[in-house]
């Protein structure tokens, strides 16, 4: 009879920073490469070493011994060290898909640059389940299989996965105790720890393990992966596993890589039977098994995940997208060695224990000095991007005019009112009312055509501080008064257009000649589309003016007990929920004109101030807690903005806002990365019985919405990871805006995670015309996310720079149509723009160049995977490039040269 091989794997699942911080992690890591590496010198190690998937791990144990770099780079270049395919394992909910794709690159290049090729494996061991779209992730990276264990509930070691594209990976399952079920169970790694190594008991569980394993794998080969979390290699076990194996008649072993025994996988693959699709996010079900799913995650410690959209939007739509512009537009070098740096940063914040915000107070405090260096980057880049293309506009002024240009980062054209912060020179006239009560900044503002344009004024601020820095001279810091004005602009696509601000004569008043207000009566905004009505206690109520439907006692605010940790939203017996419908609340128009309408919102909850866990229960003394809303409605928009800001003097809570739609239906979108889902609004019922509940509170990328093809609502937001559709009548879409916990891993409790301090958040409310538009909302979600940017100059500031003034005073570069545009980026000379259809049918992609200038450059696309690799030429005519894309596929476009 032919011998069962077993494949034993030797590795390590390496939390970079949990339940302890990064550098006492690193001061362990360090211990366990030495080991591993005297071990492979030795010939003690008879195989690879696995590096857990993720090869930052070889960066950080060089940074602290440089001295054996020759000698890691000898073991990955001939597989004795199998590193990559990542960068870090990334919490695979909470980090965009872009971000996903670059963690794998810089993987790739990391283990390249080691003198290697990276392991192609779908390592993802420890995620708190899994996206859709991660199958055609992997696959685009040239791996085909898949290594997993949370959000499934399978037995058996073998699926095959398909992702929502169709895309198909071969997949193993880890068992009860996920990637560390051989070392808990064959020399119990996770219990007795300070008692010896016993041969005689490793030999039984060994066995007892082996027979198992034998029968949950459908195919021959059986993986024996040894690699628990934060451990090294222990010398004694791996001697007595290949003792007891030597001689064994059912059994070959083997210590090989991952990859190899991934390999041998795919050959056996036929006999699989199980196909599994889409999402993997099913709770634990059985009481038997180690596997937890982990729902709360999304969250926890909110100014995380907001930090970490910021900085993710700030890198791909405008740091990279206008250092590609201010390159093809004004030779501007593109500042790759920046953006590499900006992204090393950020991505050293999306493990899962970091970015889930489920670890100690210390961690999350070294996340945000990693976002910061991460936003100053994308900042400056992005600065200086606009400013070379600002300064080359042909527009000329003088001393008594400013030069602001507008830009859009969005591949579609934008016709709409915007808001600017203009910076008036204090020197510059002023007028005022009536007996001079108060001085405002007289001023002009002209288009590149020398239109007037009416602008309304919403705020200002004196004594504005200005810095100018030179390259051979001391900073400048002059005064200005700070403006903030909402006037109507077009925009092109992904372009940019000019504003001239002139000198008014002295006394002379400038005002907006429509005298209509989108506010009126105290507690109304109106528009052609939407009238805005809130009521006594702050609820809101919606007209859409298009279809009649009325959507009443919006933007509710519920307040639970939270008794959990970053892990879970803690559910106490004795919770009192609270809520904002009989609130006390004052109504204020801070904002009105013909542009838009403003209202301020204050609603005051008398909460308990802290759950009590002597009883278990809120506290009896109740503190006020302010929630400050501000609504704001534009002049042609079929959104209601609204701004949330709180300075959070509760602990221990959770606070949602509450959206009723009315919608008949059982079902509810919301997007997830490169993807939307569809959900039911019901709990599975059988829920009653699992040993981890499912809850209504499910994962959203940046907006959930819900229509019956009559009526409906979306709310997109920016930042906010978690939302649901609860069961009720109303079918309210519920936005968690966060949770306030005290518990942390492995300590007595912590005050990191309660968030005292203020908290604000962004969200809008677009009621649905018939079937929601995917493609619609997800682009109104960029908006949301991305806003504009301006460009203010002098003339002093364009004197000093020399410009040539080459650029048209306003136009765009491409338009994207049949796709949302994830990433628009420099690769060495050659240019590539991703993009993604959100929808179920096939859709026709279009790419229009419109700036000259692009395509004479590149004249060349072809479409690629995710690692560069060439599928298909694409044809570009007359300017413009038609393709199609799957349902669901991610389409990599890569423009270059002749």
């Amino acid at each position: 009879m032919k011998k069962r091989p077993l494949y034993y794997v030797l590795s390590t699942h390496w939390d970079r920073e949990w339940y302890q911080t990064f550098q006492n992690y690193r001061y362990r890591l360090v211990d366990l490469m030495d080991d591993v590496l005297d071990g492979i010198s030795t010939g003690e190690l008879k195989g690879p070493f696995y590096n857990d998937g993720q090869v930052c791990l070889i960066e950080d144990y060089l940074e602290v011994n440089p001295h054996r770099r020759d000698e890691v780079s000898a073991c990955i270049n001939n597989r004795q060290i199998a590193a990559g395919p990542w960068y870090v394992l990334p919490d695979e909910f909470l980090v965009s898909g872009e971000a996903m794709i670059r963690n794998l690159r810089m993987g790739f290049d990391t283990v390249r640059e080691l003198g290697g090729e990276p392991s192609r494996t779908g390592f993802l061991c420890d995620m708190f389940g899994h996206i859709s779209q991660m199958p055609q992730i992997l696959k685009g990276f040239g791996i085909n299989n898949a290594f997993i264990w949370r959000g499934l509930n399978f037995k058996n070691r073998n699926i095959i996965w398909e992702g929502a594209d169709g895309s198909r990976v071969y997949s193993h399952v880890f068992g009860n105790d996920g990637y560390g079920d051989f070392a808990i169970i064959t020399r119990k790694a996770a219990q007795d720890q300070y008692l010896d190594f016993s041969p005689k008991d490793f030999a039984k569980l060994l066995e007892e393990y082996l027979q198992l394993e034998s029968e949950r794998n459908a195919i021959l080969p059986i993986l024996l992966f040894d690699g628990l979390d934060h451990q090294c290699w222990d010398r004694r076990a791996y001697q007595e596993l290949f003792k007891l194996l030597e001689k064994d008649e059912r059994f070959e072993l083997r210590h090989t890589s991952l990859d190899e025994y991934a390999n041998t996988m795919l050959t056996e693959f036929s006999a699989v039977k199980n196909v599994v699709k889409g999402q993997l996010r099913k709770v634990a079900e059985d009481y038997t098994t180690n596997e937890w799913l982990i729902t709360g995650v999304a969250s926890s410690r909110v100014d995380l995940k907001q930090d970490n959209t910021v900085c993710q939007n700030s890198l791909c739509h405008w740091a990279e997208p206008f250092s590609l512009l201010a390159n093809l537009l004004t030779d501007k070098r593109y500042p790759t060695g920046f953006l590499n740096v900006a992204w090393k940063w950020l991505i050293k914040n999306h493990p899962h224990d970091s970015i889930c915000g489920c670890s100690i107070d210390q961690v999350h405090k070294d996340m945000e000095f990693r976002f910061s260096q991460t936003s100053q980057i994308a900042n400056r880049l992005t600065t200086e991007a606009l400013k070379s293309i600002a300064l080359e506009t042909e527009t000329k002024i003088d001393d008594h005019k400013l030069k602001v240009v507008v830009f859009n980062p969005l591949p579609q054209g934008m016709d709409e009112v915007v808001e600017l912060d203009l910076q008036i020179p204090v020197d510059w006239p002023c007028f005022h009312e009536f007996f001079g009560f108060e001085s405002k900044p007289t001023f002009l503002i002209k288009d590149h055509k020398g239109n007037i344009i009416e602008y309304q004024r919403i705020a200002q601020q004196l004594n504005h501080k200005n810095l100018v820095t030179f390259r051979t001279k001391t900073p400048d810091l002059y005064d200005t008064t700070e403006v903030k004005i909402a006037l109507e602009l077009t925009i092109p696509a992904l372009g940019y257009t000019t504003l001239i601000i002139e000198k008014a004569q002295p006394k002379q008043p400038v005002r907006h000649s429509n005298c209509s207000q989108i506010a009126h009566s105290g507690n109304c905004l109106e528009n052609e589309y939407l009238k805005i009505t809130v009521g006594a206690s702050g609820t809101v109520k919606l007209l859409d003016k298009r279809n009649g439907q009325i959507y009443e006692d919006l933007l509710i605010f519920e307040d639970n007990a939270d008794i959990g940790d970053g892990w879970y939203y803690g559910i106490a017996v004795n919770d009192e929920i609270y809520n904002s419908y009989h609130s006390p609340c004052q109504i204020a128009v801070i904002a009105n004109g013909p542009e838009l309408g403003r209202l301020k919102i204050q609603s005051t909850l008398k909460l308990p101030g802290k759950f009590d866990f002597s009883v278990m229960r809120r506290s009896s003394k109740t503190v006020e807690f302010t929630i400050n809303s501000y609504l704001t409605l534009r002049k042609g928009a079929d959104k209601l903005e609204v701004e949330t800001l709180v300075d959070n003097n509760v602990c221990d809570h959770r606070l949602r806002v509450s959206f009723p739609t009315a919608a008949n239906t059982e079902n509810y979108l919301a997007d997830s990365l490169f993807d939307v889902i569809e959900q039911p609004v019901s709990l599975p019922p059988d829920n009653y019985k699992k040993k981890e509940i499912d809850t209504d509170a499910k994962p959203q990328y940046s907006w959930t919405a819900i229509s019956d093809n009559k009526r409906g609502l979306a709310i997109v937001s920016t930042g906010q990871y978690e939302s649901g559709v609860t069961d009720e009548p109303a079918k309210p879409i519920k936005l968690t805006l966060f949770r306030s916990t005290r518990r942390t891993v492995m300590t007595n409790g912590e005050p990191g995670g309660q968030l005292l301090k203020p908290l604000s958040f962004k969200y809008n409310i677009m009621p649905i015309e018939g079937k929601a538009d995917r493609l619609k909302i997800y682009n109104e979600a960029l908006k949301l996310a991305t806003g504009i940017k301006s460009c203010q100059l002098r003339n002093q500031d364009i004197t000093v720079a020399k410009p040539t003034g080459s650029l048209p005073p306003c136009q765009g570069i491409i338009n994207l149509t049949g796709a949302v545009m994830s990433s628009f980026s420099m690769i060495g000379d050659k240019c590539e723009l991703r993009c993604f259809n959100p929808s179920d049918e096939q859709s026709q992609v279009s790419i229009e160049f419109l700036e000259p200038k692009f395509v004479r450059r590149f004249q060349t696309a072809v479409k690629c995977d995710l690692d560069f690799k060439k599928e298909l030429n694409l044809k570009i005519t007359a300017g413009k490039l038609d393709t199609k894309a799957k349902p669901k596929e991610i389409t990599t476009i890569v423009f270059g040269t002749n």
